[in-house]
């Protein structure tokens, strides 16, 4: 049984709606909540829903949330993927609600900060990969064997051995 068919768009795909009612409270910390708990990596964006009564237990009703799109750190997500500029643009325009509070959420400096160390992760990595390519066809190119040491390095940082555990 659907109550209403009323949609209400709560953000948009770089755009926050203020968060006035529970309901909205809700969607945007359930944002939050995610971006948290992908460790920065990814954010459901375009968010809207239609306040639904399922059963008589329902109370107020529930909201159903359709048509997502996404903002992931490595702009690999879907067609309208904004990568770290799009969950920037979220956490730009996030304001906390006591919803956020109450499920202690980390601050948004704290979530900018998990970003960006997951952009310049990212962007080492690629580095790594490119320069290691390079390296291994320049090497064999001479009659050289390939040269595993940046393999090694590469999956030293990976795990997390610094140069004076070696």
């Amino acid at each position: 049984m659907r109550s209403s068919t009323a949609t209400t768009k709560f953000t948009g795909t770089l755009t926050n709606r203020e968060a006035i009612g529970k309901w909205e409270a809700g969607v945007m910390a359930f944002a939050h909540w995610v971006l948290q708990n992908t460790a920065g990596k990814f954010l459901f964006v375009d968010l809207q829903g239609m306040k639904c009564t399922i059963t008589e237990r329902d109370g107020d009703g529930i909201l159903m949330l359709f048509d997502p799109m996404s903002h992931s750190y490595t702009q690999t997500s879907c067609a309208g993927d904004h990568g770290p500029k799009g969950i920037y643009a979220f956490l730009g325009s996030h304001i906390c609600t006591t919803v956020c509070k109450a499920m202690k959420l980390i601050s948004l400096p704290e979530l900018r900060t998990i970003l960006q160390r997951n952009v310049d992760d990212h962007a080492y990595e690629d580095q790594i990969a490119h320069s290691t390519l390079e390296t291994e066809n320049s090497y064999s190119e001479r009659g050289f064997p390939s040269l595993p040491l940046l393999k090694i390095l590469r999956s030293m940082c990976a795990t997390g051995i610094e140069q004076q555990d070696i």
